[in-house]
């Protein structure tokens, strides 16, 4: 539609920054809400029970031992990903809201950039069963590459947050 409205080049770039902030401030308000509403709701009952009480406080210790962000970013980043599902997760999580934010801008950027460049290829892959199955082959490539490489996503991601919240600090 903004294509239509603002010619090629500007319509996407519209298109494309409507789709970006529509997708993150989705992401964050679910996570959001699941983390500060559902999730008191559900703890309450929960801690009524000893032993699951012991038993969330164990999943907390160690998912605070790994912050989560480089799985997040893949989940995020990946254009399959069943985004509804990861938002109420991470919700659920202890990972801290600002990674859940910083990491949800950088990887929803970066799955929009991808729907945008690959939605042709992906309509005649669903049109032409070969190029289906090499589509799959590929997926299933991307991911174990994404896997084999999260630890520098992840390293990556901590120096943005680091310079981020530096200059967060010299603006205060």
């Amino acid at each position: 539609a903004a294509k239509g409205m603002f010619g090629d080049v500007l319509g996407y770039i519209i298109g494309y920054l409507c789709s970006y902030i529509g997708e993150a401030l989705g992401a964050i308000s679910v996570f959001l809400f699941i983390r500060y509403v559902v999730k008191k709701l559900i703890l309450k009952g929960a801690m009524k029970s000893t032993k699951l009480k012991a038993k969330i406080e164990n999943a907390h210790k160690s998912v605070e031992a790994t912050d989560g962000v480089g799985s997040l970013f893949i989940l995020v980043a990946t254009p399959f990903a069943p985004s509804a599902l990861v938002n109420i997760g991470y919700g659920m999580s202890s990972m801290k809201p600002k990674n859940f934010i910083k990491t949800i801008f950088i990887g929803k950027a970066f799955m929009i950039l991808l729907l945008a460049l690959f939605t042709k290829p992906f309509e005649l892959m669903m049109d032409n069963l070969l190029y289906m199955i090499i589509g799959c082959i590929l997926l299933c490539v991307a991911w174990i590459a994404l896997k084999r490489v999260e630890p520098k996503i992840h390293k990556w991601l901590d120096k943005m947050g680091k310079e981020l919240d530096k200059e967060i600090e010299k603006d205060e």
